[in-house]
């Protein structure tokens, strides 16, 4: 699959009833194929008060957050802790994601530390950093559909124009090397030259976490700046867009999916607990 293009990033649209094609946009609050009021809260332990990333992992769910190099195991059904295993030195850590039955997991600066066996009594990891040394911050991790690349996203990059772009860059994990160029962008100029409509400007492109759906092999980005959450196509064009409810979703910064198709989310503790929100399929 090709990355080399610019990520059209809009809001969902339909087309008017109209002969002059004009467009309207449409907000959510969800995405519709998930029973949002059925949702199930995990309260998370102090442990996990700054969880950041979520991965599914062998019926359970595998939890980082952003100050230490552990890694959590939790039970999806109660958000209990089962296990913990340190894989690395504290950091800033951010992301999560399993690939060729693999963990890798993504620190702020673009570094990605690789696990190779997670199930070990005692986990090793290796470094491999990312190539530009200018300022940057990373929060998306995700894998490609055909399993063959990782994909970094930048929340605050130095290269891109603050809220307005975020770059994506590829790292192939069988010779463990980062793109020295971008693979895409996702760019909100994109937004205001395609929609011909009024449009909410408040919108800033800053992911904080994406998944691949096991089903319907769709992207999901989220963004606790700005609260929304996005859905992408296998080319990441985009294919819907919602407005999240921040009394819900207090600082959203995970996202995975059971193979069934089941939706998690975690967000950071802010006035409150921690939680993992569980979105059954309708």
């Amino acid at each position: 699959m090709s990355y080399s293009f610019l990520l059209i990033f809009s809001f969902l649209m339909l087309a008017a009833q109209c002969a002059s094609d004009q467009e309207e946009v449409v907000i959510s609050e969800f995405p519709e194929v998930y029973d949002f009021e059925a949702r199930k809260v995990l309260d998370m332990p102090g442990a996990l008060r700054e969880i950041s990333g979520i991965e599914w992992v062998d019926g359970q769910i595998l939890a980082i957050q952003d100050e230490a190099g552990v890694l959590f195991w939790v039970n999806p059904e109660n958000g209990e802790i089962t296990e913990n295993k340190s894989f690395g030195k504290n950091g800033d850590y951010e992301d999560i994601t399993l690939i060729n039955d693999q963990i890798w997991v993504l620190e702020s600066n673009g570094t990605l530390h690789h696990i190779k066996d997670y199930r070990a009594a005692e986990l090793e990891s290796e470094k491999y950093k990312f190539p530009i040394k200018e300022r940057r911050d990373f929060e998306s991790l995700v894998q490609s559909q055909d399993s063959q690349k990782l994909i970094s996203i930048c929340k605050d990059c130095k290269w891109d124009k603050n809220e307005k772009e975020a770059s994506a860059y590829s790292f192939d994990p069988n010779v463990k090397e980062y793109s020295d160029q971008a693979a895409f962008q996702l760019v909100k100029k994109q937004i205001e030259e395609r929609l011909n409509v009024d449009y909410d400007k408040s919108v800033k492109i800053q992911p904080s976490a994406a998944a691949l759906h096991p089903i319907d092999q769709e992207y999901y980005i989220i963004s606790s700046t700005g609260s929304w959450l996005a859905i992408f196509d296998l080319d990441f064009n985009i294919k819907k867009l919602y407005r999240l409810n921040t009394k819900v979703f207090k600082q959203p910064e995970g996202i995975t999916f059971s193979p069934n198709g089941t939706l998690y989310i975690s967000n950071e503790a802010r006035g409150g607990r921690a939680n993992i929100l569980v979105f059954p399929l309708k």
